[in-house]
């Protein structure tokens, strides 16, 4: 009769303290994006990501518009590759990890 109750109190410890609680794995967000399933990023698929970003950095206070689809394509093929999403989403998880001031100063988008 008991079966499955762990389950909320699970999900109940991870919410609170804003410690990461609601992170995707890099592939999870990739296919999220990935609209016509080619297995990479154009512009246009990753526009809404960067207009969610931007306004919520203006909201922060931490700035204006930064388009950095243009970081996270590597290469410069005009698409962003899953190895290429990986890693911007793996060192941005890693960055909000971090308390601020950890890393010796401000991570800009060059250090991605």
């Amino acid at each position: 009769g008991a079966a499955g109750g762990g389950g909320a109190a699970s999900r109940s410890t991870g919410g609170g303290g804003g410690g990461g609680g609601g992170a995707m794995e890099p592939s999870a967000i990739m296919r999220s994006l990935d609209k016509d399933g080619d297995g990479k990023l154009s512009r246009e698929e990753m526009a809404s990501l960067i207009q969610e970003a931007n306004a919520a950095n203006k909201a922060a206070g931490a700035g204006g518009d930064d388009d950095f689809f243009a970081t996270m394509d590597a290469d410069r093929s005009g698409f962003v590759e899953a190895a290429e999403a990986t890693r911007f989403f793996e060192e941005l998880q890693r960055l909000a990890a971090s308390p601020p001031g950890a890393g010796g100063g401000k991570a800009d988008k060059k250090e991605l």
